[in-house]
């Protein structure tokens, strides 16, 4: 197919004035391929928010040859602040006097030496009466879980200045953008960074955001083999490197089959109302599908899996009740169609091993146990098809505490009583 390479001026699409914008499309026009450039926040007005992610990694460790030249420079106290890069684990740190941030030190070449462009300044913003603190890094390489290199950029922002009890909460503050048209609507295409490890483009694991022109919040969710954007399906390639001076690009065939619909009930009782909250699905066999849905979904002819999700449930109107569950059923949806999944009411098993060998791989369950014995014990609670469900909640936020009763041989009750919490 036959593919157009189109400029287009930025202030006759979005109204900003003096940059030029690539978009690639293919002459098809259920095709729509966007081209990627990167960015990277430095705590200016206006910037955009990134669903990156907050991680935090403690403040001990072993100084390196990178901290011994900061704490030979640095004037104030130190805060040892770790970080990981693939796995690898790294030290920044943090400068301060009293509760006062003076400096952050990050290694950018990774060369154990600190230079000017490693001492990076507090920016300081103060919203709804609360002040944040927070340092962004200058962009570096870093080597994706890929084994490409990828461009990266930082934020570093502190918590509870009082001191001692610093927290350094690190996100990444960097995406690579694209801005084009989808069925005709003008967007903003944003890639983010998994965590803060610069993969980009990684199904199942990267974020996507996707805003109209001007910047309004249209959609997001995990980039995925299939994608949906305004009830419409597109299935989604990706192709290029993430280095700071890449195109990555992203290739949109919007799906024109007739959608079917899916319809998720729970309990086979009766007296038992439920509604899937929501459930996250993958494909039978393409692993590369990650959708979100609620109670009222319709998606695209094919074979799928509800791998997880959540309900609320009660008795006629009062749905006071939720519960989440994994190891969900398959289903198929058929173009027009409707399917019904119906997920049956669980019963719950207890498995019951001796403590000191519960991670013993030849571990064997037990129904009888000595005195003074320790005893492991897993509740499972699972439907006739292997669905799994997890944390009953009510809805003031308490769960319904256990109860356990212990027999002897003889099967006479010996203990009953209701766990407390801890």
């Amino acid at each position: 197919m036959k593919k157009l390479l189109i400029v287009i001026m930025a202030f006759s699409l979005f109204g900003i004035g003096g940059r030029t914008v690539y978009a690639q499309q293919a002459d098809d026009k259920d095709v729509v391929w966007l081209e990627f450039e990167y960015k990277g926040l430095s705590g200016a007005d206006g910037e955009p928010t990134l669903m990156s992610g907050n991680y935090g990694f403690g403040s001990s460790g072993e100084p390196d040859e990178f901290i011994k030249a900061v704490q030979a420079k640095a004037k104030g106290e130190i805060l040892l602040a770790p970080y990981y890069l693939v796995g690898e684990r790294k030290i920044a740190a943090l400068e301060y006097e009293g509760e006062e941030a003076k400096a952050f030190y990050f290694d950018h070449n990774g060369d154990g030496k600190v230079v000017a462009k490693d001492i990076l300044k507090p920016v300081v913003k103060e919203e709804n009466s609360r002040k944040e603190t927070a340092f962004y890094t200058k962009d570096f390489v870093t080597t994706n879980s890929d084994g490409a290199k990828s461009a990266m950029r930082y934020k570093i922002y502190l918590r509870n200045l009082e001191k001692g009890q610093m927290n350094v909460t690190w996100q990444s503050s960097s995406y690579f953008e694209a801005k084009g048209e989808i069925d005709g609507e003008l967007v903003i295409f944003r890639l983010i960074g998994s965590g803060i490890s610069g993969d980009y483009g990684k199904i199942g694991r990267s974020r996507y955001m996707i805003y109209g022109s001007n910047d309004q919040y249209l959609g997001s969710g995990y980039l995925s083999s299939l994608v949906s954007h305004h009830d419409r399906y597109y299935k989604l390639k990706i192709e290029g490197n993430f280095g700071k001076k890449d195109k990555p690009r992203i290739c949109l065939t919007k799906v024109t089959e007739p959608l079917g619909k899916l319809d998720v009930k729970f309990g086979n009782d009766e007296k038992i109302n439920g509604k899937l909250t929501y459930g996250s699905i993958t494909g039978q066999k393409d692993n590369n599908i990650n959708l979100r849905i609620n109670s009222e979904a319709t998606l695209p002819p094919g074979k799928y899996k509800l791998t997880s999700g959540s309900f609320t449930f009660g008795k006629g109107e009062d749905m006071s009740w939720s519960v989440s569950f994994s190891k969900g059923p398959d289903f198929t949806i058929k173009s027009k169609g409707s399917t019904t999944l119906e997920m049956l009411k669980p019963n719950l098993t207890v498995s019951s091993v001796d403590e000191a060998r519960r991670y013993y791989s030849d571990v064997k369950e037990s129904g009888s146990f000595t005195k003074n014995q320790k005893i492991y014990l897993s509740p499972i609670i699972e439907d006739k098809n292997g669905v799994v469900y997890s944390r009953f909640t009510c809805k003031d936020g308490t769960d319904t505490r256990p109860r356990l009763i212990i027999k002897d041989a003889d099967g006479k009750i010996v203990e009953d009583k209701t766990l407390e919490y801890g």
